[in-house]
């Protein structure tokens, strides 16, 4: 597509920050940053911690925070919602585990916010909190998706 909508986010983004994002990197090699997603049977209600999925570290940098961000390029007409808890991994949370994900009970008592997406639409959360897509019966769900990270220096990086 042009424009990029990976180049077009990361450099608006950054100039939120006021400095560039950069490519994460390991062995001081970059990763690959932006993903085309299509979404439309549903996401199981997941997180997606870097950092508790790599305790020691996966990047040359270290990431004290992170963030998850999509921008919509197709939506469907209904459904594809997506679905942010303010919950996160306890150990408890397991006996709710199915496949990737965790059954609605894990998160049934807390706080949300639902997004149904519309054309164009960007959505930046923190994804430690558990989140999930709620299918669309017509029609296609398509998002370029990255993640960000904060690291111990105050920069900004991205990977997917």
């Amino acid at each position: 597509m042009r424009p990029d909508p990976i180049t077009v986010s990361l450099a608006r983004i950054g100039s939120a920050w006021g400095a560039a994002v950069t490519t994460a990197t390991i062995g001081g090699r970059a990763v690959f940053g932006g993903t085309l997603r299509e979404i439309n049977a549903g996401a199981l209600v997941h997180y997606d911690d870097i950092n508790r999925e790599f305790p020691a570290g996966l990047f040359d940098q270290e990431i004290v925070a992170q963030l998850a961000f999509n921008v919509w390029v197709t939506v469907p007409a209904t459904g594809g919602a997506t679905t942010v808890w303010r919950h996160r991994w306890e150990p408890a949370d397991e006996r709710h585990r199915e496949a990737y994900g965790y059954r609605p009970e894990t998160v049934e008592h807390s706080q949300h916010i639902s997004l149904a997406p519309e054309l164009g639409d960007g959505l930046l959360f923190n994804p430690a909190n558990f989140h999930a897509v709620e299918p669309n019966p017509t029609g296609r769900r398509v998002a370029f998706a990255f993640f960000l990270g904060l690291t111990t220096t105050g920069q900004l990086i991205a990977w997917s």
